[in-house]
């Protein structure tokens, strides 16, 4: 068999249909792909149609398990922390499981309330609906850890786990991450709304006007190689700290995604209580103790955008949602990530 080396891009792609599994939900063609027989499955999908005023709409999602917390105090790691960059799939889990019912909940309402508002009025408005629902589904996770321990400070080693061990899921929920990507289809009307948060990829397939396959992204990567990001990043901390917020091309020198969620705590809210998950080597946390000044360094506000898709119809346009990884296949490279890689796309 030939080499790594010698593969060509055909060969990967080959590869990778035997390791990965497909279905349809709601229409929306999903695909999970996993490298590394017996890993668990970390990314989530969701895809559901929903009846709204009549119309049928499409809701798609995207969730890469990611852990977070390195946005905080040193003081945050003061024991044997070992942290994994992929802590787990709680939180993508929980997100795949509740925020999409929250989107609906106030979508139904905006769309009775402003059946007779101006198209711009309308799509701003459902855009707003994305933002906020995003945001504050982050905040709540960490207001429920501490509504649980407003002052980790007060509990010793003991209290600490026996409060963590009674109440692992919020705090799993915190200590665990996902990037998100998300898009909101109203077919009928030609509507799209997408939002984003970390590296997992929007993109649009459609045909040229010379008949070929053509696409793009449509939002900007949530990555230190993105000069947007990596400025903005570099821009929200002191210049004293210029040299170790971007190392090896990631934030402290361990992530590539900028914005993400959730974990948005003081430090001794890890010293004390996230302790509970283990993960890396010494050397790893020794790392990150001596760099993490002024949290947080992972932003968690989403982008988004609505586009009217009546001037591409002609050209069939697809959607396409997909975690880190698909890309790499995409761009002639090949992704050694052992985690599950996760797509998902709909015909517009």
């Amino acid at each position: 068999m030939s080499t790594s080396q010698s593969r060509s891009l055909s060969d990967w792609r080959e590869l990778f249909t035997q390791m990965c599994s497909s279905s349809i939900s709601a229409g929306i063609h999903c695909v999970t792909f996993q490298p590394t027989p017996g890993t668990p499955n970390q990314d989530r999908f969701v895809a559901q149609e929903w009846d709204i005023d009549g119309r049928q709409w499409k809701f798609l999602a995207v969730l890469d398990s990611t852990n977070l917390t390195f946005p905080f105090e040193s003081e945050y790691i003061n024991r044997k922390l070992y942290l994994e960059g992929h802590g787990g799939d709680c939180t993508a889990e929980y997100s795949a499981a509740t925020l999409s019912g929250r989107i609906e909940a106030e979508l139904r309402g905006v769309v009775e309330r402003y059946k007779r508002r101006s198209q711009e009025t309308f799509t701003k408005r459902v855009q707003d609906i994305l933002c906020r629902q995003i945001y504050y589904f982050d905040k709540e996770i960490g207001d429920a850890v501490k509504e649980l321990c407003p002052v980790p400070s007060l509990l010793d080693d003991e209290q600490a786990r026996i409060l963590v061990d009674a109440h692992r899921d919020v705090f799993q929920r915190a200590y665990c991450g996902s990037t998100l990507a998300v898009a909101l289809l109203d077919n009928e009307r030609n509507h799209l709304w997408i939002a984003r948060l970390g590296n997992s990829t929007i993109g649009l397939a459609y045909t040229s006007p010379d008949g070929y396959g053509d696409g793009e992204r449509l939002l900007t990567l949530h990555s230190t190689h993105t000069p947007s990001e990596y400025f903005t990043i570099l821009m929200r901390h002191p210049t004293t700290e210029k040299k170790t917020i971007i190392q090896d091309e990631r934030l402290l020198g361990i992530f590539l995604p900028t914005r993400d969620y959730p974990l948005r705590f003081e430090s001794i809210y890890t010293s004390k209580l996230f302790f509970k998950f283990a993960g890396k080597t010494e050397d790893f946390l020794t790392s990150v103790q001596a760099n993490n000044k002024t949290p947080p360094y992972i932003m968690n506000v989403p982008d988004t955008r609505y586009i009217d898709l009546a001037p591409l119809r002609h050209r069939n346009p697809t959607l396409v949602l997909f975690t880190d990884g698909v890309d790499f296949i995409s761009l002639a490279r090949m992704s050694h990530t052992p985690w599950i890689r996760l797509s998902s796309s709909v015909n517009c």
